[in-house]
């Protein structure tokens, strides 16, 4: 799974009272940036809409957590673009918990 599927969590684990989610992006962005945007804003309001809903709820029973945080693993360097985006966003997330952090992974072919 990755960003190329907008409907489904990449991955997601538990940090103390943190669910963690990730989003994996694999994408070079200079093919289309406006378009890799736009997937990326699909698949947050996705990761957005299944904490709302509880949707980890058959993955971890009746677990409460405080916090939410999305991780966004670039494969490629992200524009600044993305930033802007998030802390667009940022008094929406603020109000659910959740914070957003994003990388860049360090590889050989990256």
């Amino acid at each position: 799974m990755s960003i190329s599927d907008p409907a489904k969590i990449d991955a997601m684990g538990i940090q103390g009272d943190t669910l963690v989610l990730l989003i994996s992006d694999h994408l070079v962005w200079d093919l289309d940036p406006v378009q890799h945007l736009q997937l990326l804003q699909q698949k947050l309001n996705t990761y957005i809409h299944y904490i709302d809903e509880k949707g980890f709820a058959s993955e971890y029973g009746g677990k409460v957590f405080k916090k939410y945080r999305i991780e966004v693993a670039f494969r490629h360097p992200y524009p600044d673009s993305f930033g802007t985006m998030v802390r667009m966003a940022k008094d929406r997330l603020d109000e659910k918990n959740i914070t957003i952090r994003y990388y860049q992974v360090k590889g050989e072919d990256a």
